[in-house]
């Protein structure tokens, strides 16, 4: 008799639950789009997340190295990117408690023969820096100067921009 039962209640017809289900997700569709989106698409399958464009290629080369007992800086991939030889003479400032190397002919120091960069003991003592301490190094090799960040001055700069202040 069940089966008898399931014959008598007439199945809706097909092309019927298509029209409703469309429905359904035409209106779905117009909940989660709002005026202020650029225009609604209806995906069919797994819906995609959005692309994003391409990253600028990065005008910094960045490192991070420690400063041995003698001032050399470990990492000499900073040298390479602006493109200063070994020998190659340089002006060392501190600006803003940060380490400035530009390249001049008149410098007063240059680049070790290993192609390491030295850092005399006068800026050392400035910086408060000793041996082992990590000092971040940003090349900029279309100005041809290299800046140093001591890693309280790194620490203060990164705190700045994350941390809110109230100001607003």
């Amino acid at each position: 008799m069940a089966h008898a039962n399931r014959d008598a209640e007439p199945a809706e017809p097909e092309p019927a639950r298509e029209l409703l289900a469309d429905a359904a997700a035409d209106q779905i569709v117009a909940a989660l789009c709002s005026d202020e989106t650029e225009g609604c698409m209806q995906v069919t399958g797994l819906p995609l997340a959005p692309l994003l464009l391409p990253m600028p290629a990065p005008s910094l080369s960045c490192a991070l190295t420690p400063i041995d007992d003698r001032g050399r800086l470990a990492n000499r991939s900073p040298i390479r990117a602006v493109g200063w030889p070994p020998g190659q003479s340089i002006t060392i400032s501190i600006v803003r408690q940060a380490v400035v190397v530009i390249s001049q002919s008149n410098g007063t120091e240059s680049i070790t023969r290993q192609g390491h960069l030295r850092l005399p003991a006068r800026v050392r003592h400035l910086c408060r820096l000793t041996s082992g301490d990590r000092l971040f190094i940003a090349a900029a090799p279309a100005c041809g100067v290299l800046i140093g960040y001591t890693m309280p001055l790194l620490e203060s700069i990164l705190l700045k921009h994350h941390i809110p202040t109230g100001d607003k």
